[in-house]
Parts: structure tokens; sequence; C-alpha cells
């Protein structure tokens, strides 16, 4: 009898390694897929050009809310850093001037009709940088009363935003 019930504790303990791992197949599957689609979601996760264009243009605006008064601010393209070369106008850096022109100089005609022209020339510009396979987009701008703010962001470079960076345009010539 003890026999017998020494080969049922043996058999019954090859169960539960068993158990664990289709336990254990079963429920990571949809945790790391549930984990995934929470990256996709971020601002990071960009799934064309246009939409990276589009978030970084939303997200830096959003850093430059109420920075600048009611009146036009002046955006120039964004400049290519790169060792060795001089900084160069690429598609890219145009692009996103112009999406960053459009989005922080919509101010409701309302609001802008009672302020003052601004004292000094409101400016915002940037340069692109390649580093290790990363985009790296630095935004800076200069209010009416002179106060400076800055804005980065690093995303990871896909071939289309390889291709829209390393496109050099000659712009306003």
């Amino acid at each position: 009898m003890k026999a017998r019930l020494a080969m049922v504790g043996h058999r019954g303990w090859w169960r539960v390694p068993g158990l664990l791992l289709v336990l254990f197949f079963v429920v990571l599957p949809p945790s790391v897929m549930a984990e995934e689609e929470q990256q996709a979601a971020s601002p990071a996760g960009y799934g064309s050009l246009a939409e990276l264009i589009h978030l970084i243009g939303e997200d830096a605006a959003g850093e430059f809310v109420d920075f600048f008064t009611a009146g036009p601010v002046q955006v120039t393209p964004f400049a290519v850093l790169s060792e060795g070369m001089p900084r160069r106008l690429s598609f890219l850096g145009v692009t996103l001037a112009d999406q960053m022109r459009a989005v922080i100089n919509r101010v409701p005609e309302s609001a802008a009709a009672g302020q003052r022209p601004p004292a000094s020339q409101q400016m915002l510009w940037g340069w692109l940088q390649e580093i290790d396979g990363c985009l790296r987009v630095h935004i800076s701008g200069r209010n009416s009363h002179g106060q400076w703010r800055s804005y980065v962001a690093n995303v990871e470079m896909s071939a289309a935003v390889y291709r829209a960076m390393h496109t050099y345009v000659a712009y306003g010539q």
C-alpha cells in the first residue's frame, strides 16, 4: 500500500509543473498583447510620417500653450544638424515648421482682436538631429516678453522618416 501511495505522489508531482506551464502559456500571450497595444497608443508609436508630424506638432503646441501672446509667431524651417556638414533644410524640417506654424498661430480672432500687437517679434525655430537611429527634434521659442522655452522630442527613426530627413530642399530662395 505504501508503494502505491509513493507512486501516486510521484505522478502527482509531474502534474503541477505541467499545469503551471499550461497556465503560463495561456495567460502570458494576452498580457503581452495588451502591453504591445499600449505601446502603439503612445506618442512614440506612430504609424506614418504624417502621423509623426501631427503628434510632434500637437505635443510641442501643448508645451507652448499660453506662452505666446495673441499675435503672429514667425516660424523658421527646422535645419538638420549632422557631423561635418553645414546646417541644411530637409523635407521633414520644412514640413514640421509648417505644421508648427499652423498649430501655434491658430488663435481665435475674437481672442486676438482685443490684444495689442506684441512689442517684439515672437519666434519659433528648431533643428533635427539623428542620434543612434533615433530622430531628435529640438524646438525653441521666444515670446514678445523676451522669455524663452524649449521642447525636445526623441522618436525612433523609420525608413520614411529617414528619407524625409535626408531629402534636402532649397527653401525661400
